[in-house]
């Protein structure tokens, strides 16, 4: 389990940051009290993820971005774990 910071205003890579290989399905947990947008790509089609809400992205998406007007907290783990 990794605890991913999202500073303000700053897309950041969920893999990477989660140190989980791309393509392997996440769990993603809101820990924040802020809506998250989650996109496979940087800047790309949003997905609203609403605070305190998880999400589970699909197999074998090409990559895991989040972003936050505000500094926020995501638990990420290997979905399934």
């Amino acid at each position: 389990m990794s605890i991913v910071t999202l500073p303000a205003k700053t897309w950041v890579n969920l893999y990477t940051a989660a140190s989980i290989t791309v393509g392997v399905q996440l769990f993603i947990r809101n820990q924040g009290v802020y809506d998250v947008t989650l996109s496979e790509t940087e800047g790309g089609t949003p997905y609203a993820l609403a605070a305190r809400a998880d999400a589970v992205n699909e197999v074998d998406d090409t990559g895991c971005w989040a972003f936050c007007q505000r500094k926020t907290e995501l638990q990420v783990l290997e979905a399934g774990q």
